[in-house]
């Protein structure tokens, strides 16, 4: 499970450093202090990210080619296996909203995407959807806190901010999400597809769906499935979205 912390929980001067990991879409810098990442992004240089973390940390990082080992392991495990990160993370600059908002992103699965209501409703603020997007917008560890991951409220990718719809879909695209299939199905107005294993209704990402989309039935609102007998899955939890749809 991620911890938050901030840099005032560490020692009075920590020192901040920088180190890079490859990835499947380019280098992935990450910079910290002790072993709490304070800021993360993909490409560029490392003359770039130390610019970054200059202007928006307000300090100067020194690159180590060798991280920490517990920050080490956490990170690749993250970036090659998909595993959710169980490091430590400095949100010292966010708002105690958007820690929430962050935090609930942390859940969503590799390979499964959410939209910002749904995220919105499941930290108990239905109508801060807006709000949510914002929060997501200035996620300081992109890829490790997971942002790429909340999508429209049809299932349109809409916008990222570390390199745009198609950096956005290309890390979806390589965690195993068929973007092609959800862009169909918002252009069709789904939200929801059955599991008939189950007998629930499911968001379509959702990893308990059995394989082979032609054998679910698609649904356009909850009260559409339910009315076929369905129940919501106890995994995705779609019902947090029928208070953000229009």
């Amino acid at each position: 499970m991620m911890n938050s912390t901030t840099a005032s929980d560490s020692a009075s001067s920590p020192d901040f450093f920088f180190s890079s990991f490859p990835s499947r879409l380019g280098t992935f810098w990450v910079a910290y202090f002790d072993d709490i990442v304070c800021r993360a992004e993909l490409g560029g240089s490392a003359e770039k990210f130390a610019r970054t973390c200059g202007e928006s940390l307000g300090v100067i990082t020194a690159y180590r080619k060798a991280p920490p080992a517990q920050l080490h392991t956490a990170i690749v495990r993250c970036l090659e296996q998909g595993e959710r990160y169980s490091g430590q993370v400095d949100m010292s600059r966010l708002s105690p909203f958007q820690q929430r908002v962050l935090h609930k992103t942390m859940e969503i699965p590799c390979g499964e995407v959410r939209t910002y209501g749904w995220v919105a409703c499941e930290i108990g603020a239905p109508r801060a959807v807006r709000a949510t997007g914002t929060a997501l917008g200035k996620n300081p560890v992109p890829i490790l806190i997971p942002c790429h991951r909340v999508v429209q409220a049809d299932y349109r990718l809409g916008q990222y901010g570390m390199g745009g719809t198609e950096q956005k879909r290309a890390l979806l695209t390589s965690e195993g999400v068929d973007v092609d299939f959800l862009e169909d199905l918002a252009h069709r107005g789904v939200r929801y597809l059955e599991n008939r294993a189950e007998r629930t209704y499911c968001v379509p990402s959702c990893h308990s769906l059995l394989t082979g989309v032609s054998v679910v039935r698609p649904f356009h609102d909850s009260e559409q499935a339910r009315q076929e007998g369905l129940r919501p899955c106890p995994l995705c939890r779609p019902t947090s979205l029928q208070f953000s749809l229009p």
